[in-house]
């Protein structure tokens, strides 16, 4: 299993920001931190490669609701939803996103569970962490991570000094303050407050029962836990990123390909060529081997062979030394990551690969041009010209001398 990589943010991207990262093989914590605020998150970008990353956000921002439907779930409900709980919520209902949660059934009645959060709000967040290069797969909410407690019981652990989280359900959770958190206790007919963690001063008005032996940080609490809900889904699904090789090795790879399919084309349309003319040319060919080797008898198949030998040395021609080029190029660049390739142009009369590139700097360029050249290929090296915070240029590669 991947170590994974929870950040838990708050409500506006000036509050602090805390992370973790958690080794679920091992069962171990190893790093934890916080960030003054949200410009500070490229300083979590090395740590979130190679990991499975999660955004914590919170409860405070998120409407959790069970909605009852007129029949068991389905996709046409699934539509009717946002006409459903319209006069629920106090807000344009188009500016909230939906997501859904589990569906059940208690006896004849149907529902489905809920989440309601600002489609901006939302996408502001996942904006911020795609511009530290960071790539949130899940979006979890923080009070739906603490453990699911039993009926009239709730559990709670502290996220700072003057407030606590509290999940009293399996879909229901608060971020309190205690000046009115005995007020919410109550009100939500909780009778017992189960601690992982000590919570800040105030009297709650209701029995607590503290597990002391399972207090430890939110966050590794959040990372052990199975959440209900994943915030990423319809117009916020995670997209997986591509790989940066494929990035880089995609104009080459879409260029290799139409030439392979062009060297088919040629050859497949030789083959025809040859094929259909056989049968036309088989007395001029049998004609000339015996003029050419007198006393031989030429036999059908020796004909047929010597056409395939023909057909055979068609192989040999540019196609084959723009492959042989750009197989070497491909290996070289890759061990490269501030060399881009962008375009490729094979000139085979000149037997000669055009190269259209951009690179961090001029020394990139020259750090290509020697491998190729320690390969045995000779390389010219066009102008090259700043553009902005990068350098582009070209490449002519000759084949191997």
């Amino acid at each position: 299993m991947r170590e994974s990589l929870l950040i838990h943010v708050g409500e506006r991207p000036e509050q602090p920001i805390h992370w973790l990262v958690y080794n679920p093989a091992e069962d171990e914590i190893i790093a934890s931190g916080h960030l003054a605020d949200a410009a500070a998150l490229s300083g979590l970008t090395d740590k979130a490669r190679n990991r499975d990353c999660t955004l914590v956000v919170p409860c405070a921002q998120v409407q959790l609701q069970s909605v009852k439907l007129p029949a068991k779930w389905n996709r046409k409900l699934a539509q009717a939803l946002p006409f459903m709980v319209e006069e629920q919520v106090a807000v344009d209902i188009d500016s909230l996103f939906i997501a859904h949660g589990n569906a059940y059934s208690e006896a004849d009645n149907h529902f489905i569970n809920i989440a309601l959060v600002n489609k901006q709000w939302l996408q502001n967040w996942l904006d911020l962490f795609a511009e530290a290069d960071i790539a949130a797969a899940n979006v979890y909410v923080d009070a739906l991570l603490l453990p699911e407690p039993a009926p009239q019981r709730a559990s709670a652990i502290a996220i700072n000094d003057d407030s606590f989280l509290v999940r009293s359900s399996q879909w229901q959770g608060a971020q309190l303050e205690p000046d009115w958190a005995a007020a919410y206790l109550i009100s939500a007919g909780i009778e017992t407050l189960d601690l992982y963690s000590p919570l800040p001063s105030g009297e709650l008005g209701i029995e607590t029962y503290s597990h002391e032996d399972k207090f430890e940080l939110p966050l590794a609490m959040f990372a052990k836990a199975v959440s209900p809900i994943n915030l990423r889904q319809g117009t916020f699904a995670y997209k997986k990123k591509s790989s940066g090789w494929i990035k880089v090795w995609r104009p080459a790879m879409v260029a290799a390909g139409v030439a392979l399919v062009f060297m088919l084309g040629v050859k497949g349309g030789l083959w025809y060529h040859y094929s259909s003319q056989a049968e036309s040319v088989k007395e001029q060919v049998v004609s000339s081997y015996e003029s050419a080797f007198p006393g031989t008898k030429v036999r059908p198949h020796l004909i047929r062979n010597q056409i395939n030998t023909a057909l055979g040395g068609q192989s040999q021609d540019g196609g084959a030394d723009f492959l042989m080029i750009l197989q070497d190029f491909a290996d070289i660049v890759q061990q490269s990551n501030e060399f881009v390739t962008q375009t490729l142009r094979f000139d085979q009369r000149r037997n000669e690969l055009r190269v259209g590139a951009r690179a961090k700097d001029f020394q990139s360029f020259a750090q290509v041009k020697a491998r190729l050249e320690q390969r045995g290929f000779s390389v010219d090296q066009g102008s090259l010209n700043n553009d902005g915070e990068t350098v582009v240029g070209e490449l002519r590669i000759r084949g191997e001398q």
